[in-house]
């Protein structure tokens, strides 16, 4: 039976007025410029200066200041789409930008990318979003004291784009011409559905809606579905506007990938955020929503098969350049510089463009999420009692008593996965001997590779890993670490989660 009421009074996919403003220039400078200066006390002021020296963003005089505040108007997308921790829950001068942010800041995720992954994995309940104003009461008098909670409890565990997505892609396979979704039919039909038990609900219910003419009389959970949709006219997956969309030519080419992606969002568990109804809530939600796992990861991709009918066949590799004589002279490391540039002059940069344009140069060579990776494994070294050095080839290396660690961290996507690990495997495979040869050392070092994502691999890519003596772990949304390949040094400093 079909069912259009939704769960409780006020219920909605409300996200911020500001997505119809998001475009690929505004978002990607915004963060920019969070990056660019953050940590300064008049952070609001430079970063809004900075965006409309560019001609982004109109003046926007707050009655409250009489000043112009583009941050505190337009950081909320950012906010929105996990590429920052909210600022209600930090301060602007502590600005926490999340691991999805710096990769997209990293260019190792494109922006229709990142945009694609963010939406198809946010979700209500979230640990952002608060009570409307209709269901303050509604909520009061059973005690609930926010959103996500009075999602929980009425069951609410659903993923927006997934079941929009789910919605057009029936749609097209049943008829090709009538596979288009209005926001109207999407406000009155999807809005209400409020689990993905039944795949085909999204569809079942638009056919209802058509077939009776029903159309809900709810302008705010019509203008949500026309934000949703402003939200996913920046993917590749569909085309259209405000009012209609329907499935990009990309979508229906790969088609069955799409498919197999909303699948695994609505039956994998561990892709969905559940709330606990402490008071870490709302940083858990950015913790998890701020790191997806390359399974999640919504980009052009070329599979391969490594193997064929006649056997073994090698394919295509990234070739890994540069000079091979890197030297292995080791730099103490217990007391590095921070990842930080706050020694740079802010004041010139607020007013000067070509300035500004080298500060972001210098982050971005810098490999911010690689960084940001390599700075906490450094820390849990030390607090595990090493000594830890880096070169100009070693990320991390760390000496205790007769025990020697190689870790060498990679940034991963969904993309880079496999090319990536083979880079990893062959330079802690050189690391191991050049350091045994060349610092006379007759303690075999204990070697990691340290994954800035979660990661499937393949049982017999393990084995081989397990062959090859290569320990290989990854960092959590908490910052703890699970490992698919354990090796006892690396045990000891990481305490693995699982």
């Amino acid at each position: 039976m079909t069912n259009l009421e939704v769960p409780y009074p006020g219920y909605n996919w409300n996200i911020t007025q500001h997505m119809g403003m998001a475009n690929q220039e505004s978002i990607t400078e915004l963060l920019r410029a969070a990056d660019l200066f953050k940590g300064q006390t008049n952070f609001s002021e430079l970063v809004s200066s900075y965006m409309l020296n560019l001609g982004i963003f109109t003046e926007n005089v707050r009655s409250d200041t009489g000043q112009s505040d583009t941050w505190r108007d337009y950081q909320q997308v950012l906010s929105e789409l996990g590429l920052i921790v909210s600022t209600s829950l930090t301060r602007s001068s502590n600005l926490s930008i999340t691991p999805i942010g710096l990769l997209f800041l990293d260019k190792e995720l494109s922006y229709q990318e990142m945009m694609a992954t963010q939406a198809m994995r946010y979700q209500y309940p979230n640990g952002y979003k608060g009570l409307a104003n209709i269901s303050r009461a509604y909520a009061s008098d059973r005690g609930i004291p926010n959103r996500w909670m009075l999602d929980t409890l009425h069951g609410v565990k659903v993923k927006p784009a997934i079941l929009i997505l789910r919605a057009l892609i029936d749609l097209y396979l049943d008829s090709p011409e009538k596979a288009r979704l209005t926001a109207s039919e999407c406000a009155t039909g999807l809005i209400p559905i409020i689990t993905h038990d039944n795949p085909k609900q999204a569809y079942e219910n638009i056919i209802y809606v058509r077939k009776n003419n029903v159309s809900t009389r709810d302008s705010v959970l019509k203008r949500n579905a026309a934000e949703w949709f402003s939200l996913l006219l920046q993917t590749e997956l569909v085309v259209g506007n405000r009012r209609e969309i329907h499935l990009s030519p990309y979508a229906i080419e790969n088609l069955q990938d799409l498919q197999r992606l909303c699948e695994m969002h609505e039956t994998f568990q561990s892709e969905f955020w559940i709330p606990t109804g402490s008071d870490s809530d709302a940083f858990d939600w950015f913790s998890y929503y701020g790191l997806p796992s390359t399974e999640t990861m919504s980009q052009r991709f070329e599979g391969f098969d490594p193997f064929d009918a006649a056997g073994f066949r090698i394919d295509d590799m990234d070739q890994i350049t540069g000079n091979t004589n890197l030297t292995l002279e080791l730099v103490d490391f217990v007391n590095p510089p921070e990842y930080s540039s706050s020694s740079d002059s802010y004041t010139e940069r607020s007013y000067s463009e070509e300035a500004i344009r080298e500060g972001i140069k210098k982050r971005t060579e810098a490999g911010r999420r690689h960084e940001d990776l390599v700075g906490i494994a450094r820390q849990r070294m030390l607090d595990a009692g090493f000594s830890v050095y880096r070169s100009a080839a070693v990320d991390l290396l760390g000496t205790r008593d007769d025990q020697c660690l190689i870790v060498e961290v990679k940034t991963i996507t969904r993309k880079n996965l496999i090319s990536q690990t083979r880079k990893g495997l062959m330079q802690l495979g050189e690391y191991r001997y050049r350091y045994q040869d060349e610092y006379r050392s007759s303690n075999k070092p204990e070697t990691l590779l340290l994954l800035s994502s979660k990661a499937q691999y393949e049982q017999w890519r393990i084995g081989f890993m397990d062959s090859l003596d290569i320990g290989c772990a990854n960092i959590n949304a908490d910052s703890s670490f699970s490992s698919c390949v354990k090796r006892s040094i690396a045990n000891s400093v990481f305490s693995y989660a699982s």
